[in-house]
């Protein structure tokens, strides 16, 4: 519950407005009654990392300590997140860190995917004193080893421009192409060049999918504020603009909202002690999970709902598009003067928007109009519904212990201590 919300209840229950400092202190009041001691948690982190890993086989729980056994920092990715991002969603890591609310703070660290709906999936998350170069150095070589990367040249990262994240990324992935948010990258831009002219003109480049249509586009940005454009040539294209990123991974995603809905959805938990937090997210991941099972269970057709509608505005675009035929699969579209070719044999087209996404284009949908063939059914598999079904084989599982249970038998042998004294 946020503060804002606290308030409103004290108001309308009690007909009172007590100061932030003293809503403070109640609330903390109230959670350690419900949760537990904060620091009496921290003892129980040896136990409930072996329920993790007996309850759900094949999940990871790493803990560090420092040389005083306080706490240092923790890994957590269950098998099901592992298993269903490993079969069934795309090779994309979208990196994120968020603040934990608590009395000792710290920050949680997380790696979310992308599913064939494009919706998120859960991956792993860290615990950590301070979010710097150390500390997602450890993150990433440990999710590298436990989902057994070892080249790392079809992956694709994708992050804001964190505090020591780009370092980490360049060591760890050497070989993997590392995309940065389009959006926090326009809310550097804005500080310098306001306006919603500008703020469409930049995304207008970003979404540029071939070169050519970049270099215009970033003519019109010079046209409109010669320094905004001296400022985007700065910035390596390959990092936000889709002409120059790679199609291998079938995501033309630009902002990192993923990991934002993500970072959303455990918001309540973020407040809890650091154990509750960790059972709160699993909890919810469970239920979530449970849920989309449900929802598969009732797709029909080739693709999910979210790529069909997409497919089927695109057929909508297409219908004033002709593309004439030239054989084996080659059809050629007067554009504006430019030619478009094509190639449906091996689903590309030179404006690049099939390569990069895998859902057909509307050149794409015309040429496959011409051939009578359903554009549904050549969407490529990274997105397709058998994917899915991969993806929700595995399930999670409730822990056997309760975490009341486990703080019943937590002895004075588990000196945990939290890391930070205030």
């Amino acid at each position: 519950m946020s503060m804002k919300n606290f308030t409103r209840i004290i108001q309308k229950e009690w007909n009172m407005k007590p100061s932030r400092s003293k809503l403070w202190r109640a609330r903390r009041l109230a959670m350690t009654e419900i949760y537990g001691d904060e620091i009496g948690q921290y003892k129980m982190i040896w136990d409930y990392a072996n329920e993790v890993r007996t309850s759900n086989p094949g999940s990871t729980f790493y803990l560090a300590l420092d040389e005083q056994s306080r706490f240092k920092k923790c890994y957590v990715s269950l098998d099901a997140c592992k298993r269903g991002f490993l079969d069934g969603c795309r090779p994309v890591l979208f990196l994120d860190g968020c603040h934990i609310k608590t009395r000792y703070r710290g920050q949680l660290l997380t790696a979310v995917g992308i599913d064939p709906n494009d919706c998120i999936f859960p991956v792993a998350f860290a615990v950590v004193e301070v979010e710097d170069t150390e500390a997602w150095r450890w993150f990433l070589q440990t999710l590298k080893e436990d989902l057994g990367i070892e080249n790392t040249y079809p992956w694709t990262v994708m992050s804001d421009k964190q505090k020591g994240l780009i370092k980490a990324v360049q060591e760890l992935f050497p070989n993997s192409e590392h995309r940065f948010c389009v959006r926090h990258m326009w809310q550097n831009f804005q500080q310098s060049f306001r306006g919603d002219v500008l703020k469409n003109q930049l995304w207008k480049i970003a979404r540029s999918s071939t070169v050519t249509k970049w270099e215009a586009n970033m003519e019109e940005m010079k046209l409109l504020n010669p320094e905004a454009h001296a400022w985007l040539e700065e910035l390596p294209p390959n990092t936000w603009v889709r002409a120059f990123q790679s199609d291998l991974p079938k995501c033309d995603v630009l902002p990192n909202n993923i990991s934002e809905v993500f970072n959303k959805y455990i918001l309540e938990a973020r407040e809890f002690p650091k154990l509750s937090m960790l059972e709160r997210i699993k909890h919810q991941l469970m239920i979530r999970h449970c849920t989309k099972l449900k929802e598969v269970e009732k797709m029909v057709g080739p693709v999910c709902p979210k790529i069909k509608k997409k497919v089927e505005k695109n057929m909508e675009l297409a219908a004033n598009i002709f593309a004439d035929g030239a054989g084996e699969g080659i059809f050629a579209i007067d554009d504006g003067g430019s030619g478009i070719i094509i190639d449906l044999v091996h689903k590309s087209c030179t404006c690049r928007r099939w390569d990069l996404s895998g859902i057909p284009c509307p050149h794409a949908c015309a040429a496959l109009r011409g051939e009578d063939i359903d554009p549904l059914t050549v969407v490529e598999d990274h997105i397709s519904l058998p994917l899915v079904d991969n993806q929700m084989i595995t399930i999670f599982r409730p822990y056997k212990t309760i975490l009341a249970n486990i703080l019943q038998r937590v002895t004075d042998d588990n000196h945990i201590a939290p890391y930070k004294t205030i």
